[in-house]
């Protein structure tokens, strides 16, 4: 099992966007870190594209069971169903986010406080 820390940003909203995600083992030693500035977007696409990217990680470490946590409460409650996507421009990712989440075995989806997020956040809004 293997904890994921998502974060994205765009500044301004929408405006450049940046992605920031930390992967850490059950000790907390950090797997793998990302930080990278993407196209023109929105925050809330960041937080998605932040999400995407480091599940696609995760996967390539051949782990089957991830703890996802993250301080942006609409992916998270999409991701459990709990908000719907009314955004059209979110929806593919949201899609592609849902499919990559179906290739493990135990997927728990937490939001998690700006704090408890720091080091994925530090990563997402890091000056280019």
């Amino acid at each position: 099992m293997v904890f994921l820390y998502f974060d994205g940003s765009s500044k301004p909203n929408p405006g450049k966007m940046r992605i920031g995600f930390v992967i850490l083992d059950e000790n907390g030693n950090v797997l793998k870190r990302c930080s990278k500035t993407l196209a023109y977007g929105t925050n809330n696409m960041a937080e998605y594209l932040a999400l995407l990217e480091g599940l696609e990680e995760v996967l390539r470490f051949g782990e089957k069971e991830v703890v996802v946590r993250g301080d942006s409460r609409l992916v998270i409650k999409q991701l459990k169903n709990e908000y719907k996507v009314k955004s059209e421009n979110l929806k593919p990712i949201y899609e592609k986010v849902k499919n990559i989440l179906k290739k493990f075995e135990r997927v728990h989806l937490e939001w998690v406080s700006e704090k408890e997020n720091k080091l994925a956040h530090d990563l997402a809004n890091m000056e280019v």
